[in-house]
C-alpha cells in the first residue's frame, strides 16, 4: 500500500533480494489558482550497488515512465540526477527525458563536496510521440 495517494514508489527484487528503490511521487504544476492538481510526477530510482551495470535502472525507468503516462495519464515527468552519476544521466536521456537544467553545487556529497545537478523532464506528447516512433 502507497504511502499516501500521490506516492507509488515500487521495488525490484531479484529472487528473494530486494535489488532496487523505484520512486514516482504525483505533484502540482506551478500556475495560478485554478490550476488542475497532480498532474505532474517526480522519478527516481536507487540501485544496490552490488546489481550496478545489470540493467535494473534501464528496465525501472521506462517502467515509471509507463505508469506516468499510460497508467496515471499526467502530462510532464521529471527526475534529476547528480552530474558526476554519467550512467544515470545517460540512462534518463536514453528513455528520452531531455535535460532542462544544470544546477550549479546543489547537492552535498560526503566525499566530493558539493556536486552539480542535472534535471530531465518529459511531456507527456513527447513519450506518446517517442513510443508511436518505436512501435511502428
Amino acid at each position: 500500500m502507497a504511502a499516501s495517494e500521490r506516492d507509488y514508489s515500487c521495488v525490484a527484487v531479484h529472487g528473494d533480494t530486494v535489488v532496487a528503490i523505484g520512486f514516482l511521487e504525483l505533484h502540482d504544476a506551478a500556475g495560478q489558482p485554478g490550476k488542475r492538481l497532480g498532474t505532474e510526477a517526480v522519478i527516481g530510482y536507487l540501485v544496490h550497488p552490488e546489481y550496478w551495470g545489470q540493467r535494473i535502472g534501464s528496465d525501472l525507468v521506462p517502467a515509471l515512465l509507463e505508469v506516468v503516462f499510460s497508467v496515471l495519464g499526467l502530462r510532464r515527468v521529471t527526475a534529476t540526477c547528480s552530474a558526476p552519476n554519467v550512467a544515470s544521466a545517460r540512462l534518463l536521456a536514453g528513455a528520452g527525458m531531455r535535460l532542462e537544467a544544470r544546477r550549479l553545487a546543489e547537492e552535498w556529497h560526503a566525499e566530493l563536496g558539493w556536486l552539480d545537478g542535472l534535471h530531465f523532464a518529459m511531456l507527456a506528447e513527447e513519450w506518446h510521440q517517442r513510443n508511436t516512433q518505436v512501435d511502428a
